[in-house]
């Protein structure tokens, strides 16, 4: 009886976010994942071990401005 149905759970309340807008919001989700694959594959990119909190902001500020960028120029 549900078959091809599916459900969606989210903390954002009704009144701020309706329904459709949720939906629309999930349905972009392709653009980001996307995004993902192509960092990884495309930028052949290795492990890099950070440890501390300064370094961790630094090394995620610089993959996500080049993510930026790449996808800027596509």
């Amino acid at each position: 009886m549900l078959a091809g149905l599916k459900g969606y759970v989210t903390n954002i309340p009704g009144a701020i976010a309706p329904a459709s807008e949720i939906l629309a919001h999930y349905h972009g989700l392709w653009h980001i994942e996307q995004s993902f694959r192509i960092s990884k594959t495309d930028r052949a990119a290795r492990p890099l071990f950070v440890r501390t909190r300064d370094a961790i902001e630094a090394h995620l500020t610089i993959v996500f401005a080049a993510l930026a960028i790449a996808r800027t120029l596509q």
